[in-house]
């Protein structure tokens, strides 16, 4: 078993608007730091996707996990 520390991040890329302006690029923090003793980093992972909130459901491609172990 390991430690292991987790967040969720919504990263939106460098884009042109509707009206061809540029929209720089912007990083939310969607879920904040946190803790937790795992098997593995892949459980680690399994189980900071679970908390993905359904709001970004539909925008997996834009959502990172960043996960650091101890």
């Amino acid at each position: 078993m390991k430690l292991f520390e987790y967040a969720i991040l919504h990263r939106v890329k460098a884009r042109k608007d509707k009206d061809g302006n540029d929209v720089p690029e912007s990083l939310t923090i969607v879920q904040d730091v946190k803790r937790g003793v795992f098997k593995d980093e892949k459980v680690a992972s399994m189980v900071a996707a679970r908390e993905i909130p359904d709001s970004y459901l539909d925008k997996l491609d834009e959502v990172e996990i960043v996960l650091r172990p101890f």
